[in-house]
């Protein structure tokens, strides 16, 4: 995983974080990326994250999130950790990396990759 997917994982608040603010008893909020590396296509990408989604019972949270990054695959953590913490962690999100390029010259050069990615 590149920078930006494990950025995007690692940053977000912890159950105890949640619960240590809201005074409320917390789930582990669920953060999942794929990047270009992990298979050749977006629907071999999705599939991972797909399975992953399953094994992990992210379908079993109140809230899923599904985003579609930057070019580059950035996800902004931050924008997650608001809606983390408004739902006592009873969410999973998840992101697909599309290109390694900045979203401007990705769509310039692979105009067909975001839209691919996204669909998948």
């Amino acid at each position: 995983m590149g920078r930006a997917g494990r950025e995007f994982v690692a940053s977000g608040p912890s159950a105890a974080d949640i619960t240590a603010f809201t005074g409320q008893a917390a789930f582990e909020p669920i953060r999942l990326y794929a990047g270009l590396q992990v298979a050749d296509s977006p629907m071999e990408r999705a599939r991972l994250l797909l399975d992953e989604l399953i094994r992990v019972k992210a379908f079993d949270r109140s809230t899923l999130v599904i985003i579609t990054p930057t070019g580059t695959g950035w996800v902004d953590p931050s924008a997650m950790d608001g809606l983390e913490y408004l739902l006592h962690g009873d969410v999973a999100s998840v992101a697909l990396q599309y290109s390694y390029l900045n979203s401007p010259m990705s769509l310039v050069f692979q105009p067909e990759s975001g839209l691919e990615s996204a669909q998948a």
